[in-house]
């Protein structure tokens, strides 16, 4: 009888540590993942302007965390999610876009939170830009809000996050 809860507790753990090992832990590792999705565009807009209007939108819908706090009878729970959406220039003609989403309620989660999307980003000469992001499955309004953003739309959320 004893060997039941032991064979139990062996699969589970194997089944565990596969899901996780599926979990990509660094940005390279996550744009290429082989179920991450890959969209092209081109905007009209210098690198520098595309950049600050990413920024600007991460730091206004974007940005900031959640706390939860949950009553069961004379137990109470909590959680905390955070969400980080960071533009950064790698070079004068490249920059990178990074969104993460952490929870204190998840496992085998990477240091730093699960990746969402990623954007690389690159100049085409002076007066256009090339955005290439990678995303999962589901992620069409923060796709979309990502893209108006990237135009230059951005004095609206598009549908995603807005604090």
């Amino acid at each position: 009888m004893k060997k039941v809860p032991i064979a139990i507790a062996a699969f589970s753990a194997v089944v565990l540590s596969s899901c996780a090992m599926d979990f990509p832990q660094t940005r390279a590792e996550f744009t290429a993942h082989p179920k991450i999705h890959k969209q092209t565009y081109t905007v009209p807009r210098n690198l520098d302007a595309v950049v600050a209007s990413l920024d600007k939108q991460a730091n206004r819908c974007v940005n900031g965390e959640t706390i939860q706090h949950r009553m069961a009878g004379s137990m109470v729970s909590g959680s905390r999610d955070a969400y980080l959406m960071t533009v950064e220039k790698t070079s004068k003609s490249r920059a990178e876009l990074t969104y993460r989403q952490a929870s204190s309620n998840m496992a085998f989660q990477p240091k730093g939170g699960f990746f969402k999307l990623a954007a690389n980003l690159e100049a085409q000469g002076a007066k256009s830009t090339t955005v290439t992001l990678h995303h999962g499955i589901w992620q069409d309004t923060l796709i979309n809000a990502v893209k108006e953003w990237s135009k230059g739309n951005d004095q609206a959320c598009h549908g995603y996050g807005g604090k």
